[in-house]
């Protein structure tokens, strides 16, 4: 099969039963171009992903080992020259076990402002995509809507 057959094909696989377009090879050639650009990039950005984890595993050791060094000198802040102000800070990074018990409290308290009655929107995305799936019903558009915006994906071959 050749290249412009393979790439026919594969327009004719992601348009489903809706109408395959034709192409000669120039328009092919130029999909195929830009697609290997899209290819390019893609893999460019996975390949920083993974440099960036990287980097974030080493300075979370390199923290760690700061924060036991300055325990033990027994100090909270230092300066150093060519480095800059060090200093420990204690922060709280607070789980709500009782999300529905946190909000009636805050509300008891006059502390509404705590608790957002939001909800988050891949969670908001995958409820509507189940719903548009299984032609189910939706809230009405005064309350909410979803705009439906097509992107490219890529399956590597």
């Amino acid at each position: 099969m050749s290249e412009v057959d393979e790439l026919s094909a594969l327009i004719a696989e992601s348009l489903g039963d809706e109408q395959t377009p034709t192409c000669d090879d120039n328009t092919l050639q130029a999909l195929r171009a830009v697609a290997l650009q899209f290819r390019e990039l893609k893999d460019r950005k996975t390949g920083l992903d993974h440099e960036s984890d990287e980097i974030a595993k080493q300075l979370k050791l390199l923290e760690l080992d700061l924060k036991n060094r300055m325990d033990a000198l027994g100090s909270t802040s230092l300066r150093l020259d060519g480095v800059g102000l060090l200093y420990l800070q204690t922060d709280p990074y607070p789980s709500i076990h009782d999300p529905a018990g946190f909000i009636e409290w805050a509300d008891a308290n006059d502390l509404s402002y705590l608790a957002k009655r939001s909800v988050h929107s891949a969670t908001a995305r995958s409820f509507w995509k189940e719903r548009l799936e299984n032609g189910a019903s939706l809230p009405p558009p005064e309350i909410a809507d979803a705009a439906l915006i097509k992107t490219v994906r890529m399956r590597r071959s």
